[in-house]
């Protein structure tokens, strides 16, 4: 199964259910968020920049 999370500042309160995914060779999880710091274990970072500030 292929998991996005999204959310500006990683890893948030998706810390525990991202690590327990990626636990599974099965998933392939992935975060997107803005900022670089952080590292999950079996987690892939995606970094973005928002196009605009938020509203």
């Amino acid at each position: 199964m292929r998991i996005l999370f999204l959310h500006p500042n990683f890893p948030a309160q998706f810390r525990h259910v991202s690590k327990a995914l990626a636990q599974n060779p099965k998933h392939t999880v992935v975060f997107g968020t803005n900022r670089q710091e952080g590292n999950i274990p079996g987690v892939k970072k995606a970094i973005y920049q928002p196009s605009r500030p938020p509203s």
